[in-house]
């Protein structure tokens, strides 16, 4: 279980950093791993039985553009947006169980699996190697982004999002069968 103390970790040339480990034993607080630009993997998170993170509450990604995977699972403290759109190598996120309240994905990335939680926004640029992308449900998205989406049917997302507001979709084909 995590403590009430707050220990702060500093790391120093986090630019040469490719992996750091599982830090979700860390019950993570602040971050910023916006400096580790060279983070090919990165797990807060986790799926064990009975782990949940209340105190995450933002995710700082920047200039992680070789960032292939990343586990924030069960970070349920997190309430905030989860910009991945400088994460252009980013091919596996899993987030489901999280408290994250939308996601952008980067344009043109090469992002191939998404597991996410029911969030209100989410933003998908051609995405051309998408394969998966699990969504726990549909009925709290408000605004959606589908841009050349060609490999998800976007149609029954539309149908699912009951409450959506605001929507774009641009180069989307209905009539393909998925």
């Amino acid at each position: 279980t995590a403590s009430d103390t707050a220990d702060i970790v500093l790391i120093y040339g986090a630019s040469f950093i490719q992996a750091i480990g599982d830090l979700s034993k860390c019950y993570l607080g602040d971050n910023d791993f916006s400096m580790a630009s060279r983070l090919q993997s990165l797990t807060i998170g986790s799926n064990v039985e009975g782990y949940e993170n209340t105190f995450m509450t933002g995710l700082a990604l920047g200039n992680n553009k070789l960032l292939e995977y990343l586990d924030i699972r069960n970070i349920t403290g997190l309430n905030s947006v989860v910009d991945l759109s400088k994460c252009n190598n980013l091919i596996e996120l899993r987030a489901e169980g999280s408290g994250a309240t939308g996601v952008i994905f980067a344009n043109g990335g090469k992002l191939e699996r998404a597991y996410i939680p029911a969030v209100t926004s989410l933003t998908m640029k051609n995405l051309n190697n998408l394969e998966l992308l699990n969504v726990a449900g549909y009925e709290r998205l408000q605004k959606l982004v589908a841009e050349n989406i060609h490999t998800i049917d976007t149609h029954a997302i539309v149908d699912a999002s009951t409450n959506l507001n605001t929507i774009r979709l641009v180069g989307i084909d209905w009539s393909k069968d998925f």
